[in-house]
């Protein structure tokens, strides 16, 4: 078993130095055509010191926030580079991505240039730009310096991203993945990170149970802790049960039971207003809409059909 992951741990390391390869040149591509850019997410932590060793980073894509009035520029260049879009990526609600399709180039991940550091109508939460005005220097070469996000935006936009926008916290999704990632964050950024404005993100726009929750996973899963954890938040101990019981009733095989519920639980109507703005019964309803459409253009997607095939025989 050692030498397996030893293995897989070698197999990551050169994966991830390819990436921060293709980092570097995306970067430079867009410097020398006066472009702007912050490196954000698992992209950032390769270069800033928080993937450490950068093996434990597993990543899929390589997240840029550009201008918004340049993403179209940037978009151009990096396909005149020899990258290939995603089109099907973008079928519908186009107008509220807060990146463009994703495009690749030697099949080693895909880059996202985003305009927007979450969907639009989720902007209230970390709006993007409080990000630029207050992003750091990010060294990635010798002789190239971008951005990231200064390290309460990186916290900010871990939770954000994960629990609210991929909709972990309507799930009950307990991801690990994340959850070491913000880990991560915290630990290398200790003393750096402003948990009263950390805080305040969260509370302006109605979101303290998501935060608290969260950190008190982080606490009790890891033993990482924060100057903000409640450690006596009645409401974020039973949710973290509930994420734990659910988690635990995952593993193994889907059942079909599994799936659709999981399927159902999509349609909350918190979920369905976080995910497509609006406001009321009348904004739940062109949510729920919109969801459908979505919900089919998947079922007609052959990759997206497959992969629900596949959990439905128990084989994923």
């Amino acid at each position: 078993m050692q030498g397996y992951l030893s293995d897989v741990e070698s197999l990551y390391y050169e994966r991830i130095k390819a990436i921060k390869i293709e980092t570097v040149h995306v970067c430079r591509l867009l410097k020398a055509n006066n472009i702007d850019v912050i490196v954000m997410k698992g992209a950032a932590t390769l270069f800033n010191g928080v993937a450490d060793p950068i093996s434990n980073r597993y990543m899929k894509d390589i997240d840029l926030l550009v201008p918004e009035a340049m993403q179209a520029k940037a978009y151009e260049l990096l396909k005149n580079d020899g990258y290939l879009e995603d089109s099907a990526y973008f079928e519908f609600h186009i107008q509220d991505a807060h990146h463009a399709p994703p495009i690749v180039k030697n099949n080693l991940c895909y880059v996202e240039l985003h305009r927007w550091l979450l969907m639009k109508h989720l902007n209230k939460i970390l709006p993007t730009d409080d990000a630029w005005h207050q992003a750091i220097a990010l060294k990635i070469s010798e002789d190239l310096e971008v951005k990231q996000l200064n390290p309460t935006h990186q916290v900010v936009l871990s939770i954000a991203h994960s629990e609210i926008q991929n909709g972990g916290f309507d799930l009950y999704h307990l991801d690990l993945h994340q959850l070491m990632n913000l880990c991560s964050i915290v630990t290398y950024f200790e003393g750096k990170i402003d948990w009263v404005a950390v805080s305040k993100y969260f509370s302006q726009s109605g979101q303290e149970i998501i935060l608290n929750t969260t950190l008190y996973s982080v606490f009790k899963l890891f033993k990482v802790e924060t100057p903000i954890t409640n450690y006596n938040d009645t409401a974020a101990k039973n949710r973290f049960e509930k994420c734990f019981s659910s988690y635990i009733k995952r593993q193994g095989r889907d059942t079909i039971t599994s799936v659709l519920m999981e399927q159902v639980a999509s349609y909350k109507k918190r979920n369905i207003l976080l995910m497509y703005g609006g406001v009321g019964g009348l904004g739940y309803i062109v949510g729920v809409c919109k969801h459908i459409k979505f919900q089919g253009i998947k079922v007609l997607n052959g990759r997206h059909l497959k992969l629900y095939l596949l959990r439905l025989v128990g084989r994923s």
